[in-house]
């Protein structure tokens, strides 16, 4: 009796282990492709965009956030502020990033998030000055 309880509780363990497993292969991905894993070139620069208008709501206040960006969707109105000189950014960034080899771009710009890291140092110095 004790080895037929014993071969039960092996057998439901290795099913918690295996059942969730086969599961992940079931949403029709290709291996090493995940989703999410590729953000895609606008997504970067509008990542870029909304870290520059956290950081400026964060530093000079709310009020003073929606006074210059017209109180309704304020938050909005700063990321599309932003997005031209991302776009620039990102459309420059891509062909640096394609001119050179892949391990010297991530060399310069760091091995995650390169073209984001990139986008973010060529608007630094074009992002709008907070009043």
């Amino acid at each position: 009796m004790r080895k037929i309880v014993l071969a039960l509780v092996a057998v439901a363990a290795v099913a918690v282990l295996v059942v969730p497993a086969v599961s992940l292969g079931a949403h029709g991905h290709k291996a090493g492709h995940h989703r999410g894993h590729h953000r895609g070139h606008a997504r970067a620069a509008r990542h870029a965009a909304v870290d520059q208008c956290r950081t400026e709501r964060s530093k000079n206040g709310v009020a003073a956030f929606r006074a210059k960006y017209k109180t309704p969707h304020a938050f909005r109105n700063c990321v599309k502020a932003h997005l031209p000189a991302d776009r620039a950014a990102a459309k420059q960034c891509r062909a640096e990033r394609h001119s050179t080899r892949r391990t010297a771009f991530r060399a310069k710009y760091g091995e995650r998030h390169a073209l984001r890291t990139c986008i973010e140092r060529a608007t630094a110095g074009s992002s709008t000055p907070a009043s």
